[in-house]
């Protein structure tokens, strides 16, 4: 076993897999019985959204690899968004279908918070992942150049953790919902930088030294977050950089890189996942609290279901997807 940054992109795929299992966690209902008092579901429900994070960490990863092969900045916009798109249409029309079903008074509505511009405008929440991912391949192509021109990964991961520090200050002075966004960008930052010094050589394996940090940074913004959501100093999502990081780096490190192919699978549909699986589970939540007289288990079985109906279906999305629009390769 030998811990490396390195390890973030050899098991990307399986990496991309956990994040999805993190972020269908986070989206849970899950409750356990009476005499399990001490176990707060809530701290973990939130805690595992940093699979969004990671998510974002191996998207900056691809990002510089693209960029470094892309012969121009429009073929790359092409390319981001052909994986994009396809998917987010066939999710975003299902949705629109289902409504004038359900209820037609709330079609618009619901068309609205599913838009990208709900995020942008409304501090709207319910998909935000779209317009945030687009903004930040958006400003992809200039972060690549920046970086080349500095060209030195000690002055780049300052630079990073000046961008950090900016987004603590906004979550600080600022409640606004479109700070979620703010915090997640140093992820997607230190992706492109592990793509960098990957590129440039620059990939070292970790001495003893720097696993025993490694693992101090995990163990200490754990400890943060527990401590920040108990006592509502500030949102905990303030070190989801530095724990995201650290936890990356250890989970890549000791995955086994081809036994697990659950995970490669999850990994190429994460975000087909996470469109679908909140919708899935209201779905399963009203069928399974209408028919189980048992609250404890109608919810258990309701978030069992949704997982494996979310996969199934986000298959599905991936599938179509590639049949109906022609992807960049």
């Amino acid at each position: 076993m030998e811990f490396s940054f390195g390890n973030i992109s050899k098991n990307r795929q399986q990496l991309m897999g956990i994040a999805a299992l993190f972020i269908m966690f986070c989206h849970n209902s899950l409750y356990l019985p009476h005499w399990f008092y001490n176990i707060n579901f809530n701290y973990l429900r939130f805690l595992f959204q940093i699979g969004v994070d990671m998510f974002l960490l191996f998207s900056g990863l691809g990002c510089y690899f693209s960029l470094s092969k892309s012969t121009s900045i429009i073929g790359f916009y092409k390319k981001r968004l052909s994986r994009l798109f396809p998917s987010y249409l066939i999710f975003f029309a299902s949705i629109t279908i289902a409504y004038l079903f359900i209820d037609r008074q709330i079609v618009f509505q619901k068309m609205y918070s599913y838009s990208p511009f709900s995020f942008i405008i409304s501090d709207d929440l319910t998909l935000w992942f779209i317009p945030a991912i687009c903004i930040l391949y958006f400003v992809s192509p200039l972060v690549f150049q920046i970086i080349r021109k500095i060209n030195d990964s000690v002055y780049i991961l300052i630079g990073i953790l000046v961008v950090y520090a900016i987004a603590i200050v906004l979550q600080v002075f600022s409640v606004r919902d479109s700070n979620i966004l703010f915090l997640r960008i140093p992820s997607f930052l230190f992706g492109m930088l592990i793509g960098y010094c990957e590129k440039e050589g620059k990939i070292k394996k970790f001495k003893t030294f720097d696993i025993i940090f490694l693992f101090t940074v995990f163990i200490i913004t754990l400890v943060l977050y527990f401590l920040l959501t108990k006592h509502k100093i500030i949102s905990s999502r303030v070190i989801f950089f530095p724990l995201c990081v650290s936890l990356t780096v250890i989970i890549a490190s000791i995955i086994p890189r081809r036994s697990v192919k659950l995970l490669s699978f999850l990994g190429t549909i994460t975000l087909e996942t996470y469109l679908v699986h909140v919708p899935i589970l209201g779905v399963t939540d009203f069928i399974s609290y209408r028919y189980i007289p048992s609250d404890l288990i109608a919810t258990w079985f309701s978030n069992i279901c949704a997982v494996i109906l979310s996969v199934v279906v986000a298959f599905a999305i991936n599938i179509l997807s590639k049949k109906m629009f022609l992807r960049s390769k």
